[in-house]
């Protein structure tokens, strides 16, 4: 990956973070990337309403929205749910995810 691919996803990263924050999220972070996994994921939260997610943080104008869902489904911890912030320059955010991990939310499954 180039040194400015990965400059553009960490400002990306701490941008969904920083809007987190702005919403009320006040304990979410960027999280440390030293490797796709459980164990690093884009963004870090003390949140109750957001620690059972994991988020995988995507931007540029071509996003694939396919590919970004199952990184996130593959780098996720065992019983957290998949969400994808997605940012395309001049746009707001968007966020994707698996259908079943849209009911969960809806449900309060997470917050169980």
């Amino acid at each position: 990956m180039a040194k400015n691919s990965r400059a553009k996803g960490a400002r990306n990263e701490r941008a969904w973070a920083s809007l987190c924050r702005s919403e009320g999220y006040t304990l979410t972070t960027r999280g440390c990337q030293f490797a796709g996994g459980p164990d690093s994921p884009d963004i870090r939260t003390g949140d109750p309403e957001l620690e059972k997610l994991h988020f995988e943080v995507k931007s540029g104008k071509r996003i694939d929205v396919w590919g970004a869902i199952a990184q996130a489904e593959r780098d996720k911890a065992v019983g957290k749910l998949s969400v994808c912030p997605l940012h395309r320059d001049y746009f707001d955010w968007i966020v994707a995810m698996p259908h079943q991990d849209w009911f969960k939310i809806l449900r309060g499954d997470h917050l169980k």
